[in-house]
């Protein structure tokens, strides 16, 4: 009976250890998708209509992802948990676009839509990066790259609230969580 009861005490502690270990990937992983996500959103704003398609294209991926993800978790039925997923992610794609027009007209004060007038999408990376940390460049150039940086970090904040309040409900009300 004591055999019994050490091997049952092993198996929980096992169990326990493999449960903690499991909580703590999860939890990375909803963090890296929080800082990929919002990662994406200000280099949209950074790069222009590029970065525009490669957020488009990130946003229906990453809700088939997150299908093909339920149909592992369940164990099977990966197409039909692969088109839920890629719904929601065009659901999501289209409420975005929505509150993307709703932004153009309709900005939160501080939040200024700057425009220097320069195609970012054909700009090096390392001379955004110079940029940014102010070496080999105008101050006037300088200036220009880290307001455009804020303004993609203010919109990202702007965004996150927004989708709190209205893109969150309305997904809920359309049956993705």
């Amino acid at each position: 009976m004591k055999a019994r009861q050490d091997k049952l005490e092993a198996e929980a502690k096992s169990a326990n250890d493999s449960a903690w270990w499991w909580d703590k990937g999860t939890k990375a992983a909803e963090i890296t998708q929080t800082v990929a996500d919002k990662g994406v959103d200000i280099l949209s704003t950074v790069t222009g209509p590029a970065g525009g398609r490669i957020k488009d294209v990130y946003t229906v991926a990453k809700g088939t992802a997150e299908g093909l993800g339920e149909g592992i978790a369940q164990g099977g039925d990966y197409l039909k948990n692969i088109g839920k997923g890629t719904a929601k992610g065009v659901v999501d794609l289209g409420l975005g676009k929505i509150l993307d027009k709703v932004n153009q007209t309709d900005k939160i004060p501080g939040f200024k839509d700057y425009n220097p007038g320069v195609e970012w999408g054909d700009s090096r990376a390392g001379f955004i990066k110079d940029a940014l940390k102010g070496s080999g460049v105008d101050e006037s150039v300088r200036d220009i790259v880290r307001d455009r940086f804020k303004t993609g970090a203010k919109n990202v904040i702007q965004g996150t609230a927004q989708d709190a309040a209205v893109k969150s409900p309305i997904m809920g009300w359309f049956g993705f969580s």
